[in-house]
């Protein structure tokens, strides 16, 4: 450059500091200076700090992790520090909940210039976490430069585990009448279940239609749901075990037992030797008394019982009514009976011949006795023999003529 006499010049002198420098570190620069007229040169030395300059990077071992309940999962992090000075590494973690118990060990970093450091961060997974993803956050705040995020994607694997119980009182049902059980679905696991009930084992001639029907339970949720069983009518009565199955979608399955209590039908008969009469021998025209009991001897009752009495088959005055009779009840009736013939006749009753009562037998309704009607005699005085008749008529004739002859003398005397 030209420098004109008694003057000065300015210039400007770019100093490239070698590559790496750590941050803070002196570079000495010397500077010559010769004129190229006389030949005369100075030299000067020149001294430059090196800035500090940031290049962080961080590397994570695994971005999409899967895991059981329960389990603790470790990610190994790679912390690179490509600045030519020391950081200090700060980092922040967010998860979807402290149960998730996650952070970082150690908690902060220090890394040199031009070098690494590694960490590790944990979580362990909720026992209640639900089969689902989730999405954890990592932060790396350094000392100087841009915050470092990554978001850790996460899936919770599914486990599966099913109770069944049953949670009602046992139903108490007639033969042959539909028994209804509530039963209650427990999903233990963590994922949705579908499911469907079952009926494993069933008294004989009971049937169960619900096969078909699919539940799907949540989560660690419940469902209660009514299972209706239909009974036979042929079914004695007693309390039976129902056994159930749950069977989902895992091809696992759930048993449980239900009680049902089944009462027999009402069961009307006439008691063994209830069926009376007030005269064994009547009269033909007599007023008979007909007495009988009418006893239930099923379990539930009977209601609209209507009893007919029969003398040779044919009804003999209006039916009997009773609105109910309760299991073990008894009922007595009398019924009028005019005798019009004599001889042996059949007194009989049948109890609900209109079969209005649905009953476990119906070959008990009835009873019969027999009964002799007598015929009335009318008695007379029984006619004297003929000569008996002569003897008598002469000794009134006697008698009255000899009453004359006192009352002749007795006037004469006088």
């Amino acid at each position: 450059m030209g420098v004109p006499y008694r003057s000065q010049g300015t210039v400007s002198v770019i100093l490239n500091a070698p590559d790496p420098s750590p941050a803070g570190s002196t570079v000495g620069f010397d500077l010559h200076a010769r004129s190229l007229q006389s030949g005369m040169e100075r030299s000067v030395r020149l001294t430059a700090t090196i800035l500090q300059f940031f290049d962080n990077h961080l590397a994570v071992a695994h971005g999409e992790l899967d895991a059981d309940v329960g389990t603790t999962v470790t990610i190994n992090l790679v912390i690179g520090n490509m600045g030519n000075g020391l950081v200090e590494y700060v980092f922040d973690v967010s998860a979807p909940s402290s149960d998730w118990l996650a952070g970082c060990t150690p908690s902060s970093l220090t890394v040199e210039g031009y070098g690494s450091g590694s960490a590790e961060f944990r979580f362990r997974v909720p026992d209640r976490a639900v089969n689902a993803t989730y999405d954890l956050s990592l932060g790396v705040i350094p000392s100087g430069g841009p915050v470092i995020r990554r978001n850790i994607t996460f899936a919770a694997r599914q486990f599966h585990s099913l109770e069944l119980k049953s949670v009602s009182q046992p139903p108490v049902v007639t033969q042959g009448k539909p028994a209804t059980v509530t039963m209650r679905i427990l999903n233990l696991g963590n994922g949705i279940e579908r499911v469907r009930l079952l009926a494993s084992d069933l008294p004989d001639l009971w049937a169960y239609d619900g096969a078909s029907t699919a539940y799907d339970v949540a989560p660690f949720g419940q469902l209660d749901t009514e299972v209706v069983l239909e009974t036979s009518k042929d079914t004695p009565g007693g309390t039976y075990r129902v056994g159930m199955l749950a069977r989902y979608s895992y091809e696992g399955s759930a048993n449980a037992t239900a009680e049902v209590r089944v009462l027999t039908r009402p069961d009307l008969e006439i008691a063994s030797g209830s069926l009376n009469v007030s005269e064994l021998t009547p009269s033909v025209g007599s007023m008979v008394q007909v007495g009988m009991t009418v006893t239930n001897v099923g379990q539930t009752a009977a209601y609209d019982i209507y009893l007919q009495l029969y003398v040779d088959g044919m009804p003999v005055g209006q039916p009997q009514f009773l609105t109910s009779l309760a299991p073990g009840e008894a009922e007595p009736f009398t019924v009028l009976w005019q005798t019009n013939t004599s001889g042996l006749h059949v007194v009989s009753a049948i109890v609900d011949f209109t079969h209005v009562v649905d009953e476990t037998r119906e070959d008990n309704n009835g009873a019969q006795i027999t009964v002799q009607v007598e015929q009335i005699h009318y008695k007379t005085t029984p006619a004297l023999p003929y000569p008996w008749v002569l003897l008598a008529l002469a000794a009134v004739a006697a008698l009255a003529l000899g009453a004359r002859r006192l009352h002749a003398r007795g006037r004469s005397v006088r």
